[in-house]
């Protein structure tokens, strides 16, 4: 399972409504997410499209953290 994927009851993991999440991030001073990675280079592996992206980022804003993503 992709982590920026919808989840099973629809919803994304990696969102800003995730209060949960965003709060932890906040709580133990998280400064940065990285993604991408030798698992996101599998074939097997869905290309995160608009609305995948648009939550992971809006999950970053309301968490303030800075996004890293992994280049070939």
């Amino acid at each position: 399972m992709s982590l920026v994927d919808p989840a099973t009851n629809g919803a994304y993991f990696f969102s800003p409504a995730n209060k949960p999440l965003v709060k932890m991030f906040q709580t133990l001073g998280i400064q940065s997410l990285r993604v991408g990675g030798n698992t996101a280079e599998r074939a097997t592996v869905k290309i995160p499209d608009k609305a995948d992206i648009d939550s992971l980022f809006g999950f970053a804003r309301a968490a303030g953290v800075k996004v890293i993503t992994h280049s070939a």
